[in-house]
């Protein structure tokens, strides 16, 4: 492949609606990937994702806490957590398993429990919602 068929070919694919190409022929081989599209495609989810945040802690009402997972892992929910149940400041409410550790996660508020997001055994990520709590 000579230089004038690369150029050609590139031209070819700016025009396309391809966002990344892989081309073999014979022992030559060419990979291009169209990175303008994907830092669009990313501005745009972001400014996304941040107005449906905006707009979700609106909705939540102010007496609703949220207790949120602080890192990855695999929560553990004893079957005593249920919706209704009162929680005192510092209770365990889940237990976090992380490199075969077990990480306690205490509440940091007193009240009800309204809702457990997660359920036992299921993986979390880093601020993943596990419990809301409504506070007295």
């Amino acid at each position: 492949m000579d230089i004038l068929e690369v150029k050609e070919l590139l031209n070819y694919i700016q025009k396309t609606s391809f966002s990344k190409v892989k081309l073999k022929i014979d022992t030559d081989f060419l990979s291009v990937e169209k990175w303008e599209k994907f830092r669009e495609v990313r501005e745009e989810a972001a400014t996304v994702i941040e107005n449906a945040d905006c707009n979700l802690n609106k909705k939540l009402d102010d007496n609703i806490k949220i207790v949120k997972s602080p890192m990855v892992g695999t929560v553990h929910i004893d079957e005593k957590i249920k919706v209704g149940q009162l929680v005192s400041l510092g209770d365990v409410i889940a237990v976090i398993e992380a490199m075969k550790l077990m990480n306690e996660i205490e509440s940091d508020f007193e009240g009800t429990i309204i809702e457990v997001c997660v359920e036992d055994g299921s993986a979390v990520g880093y601020a993943d919602e596990l419990i809301k709590i409504k506070v007295k």
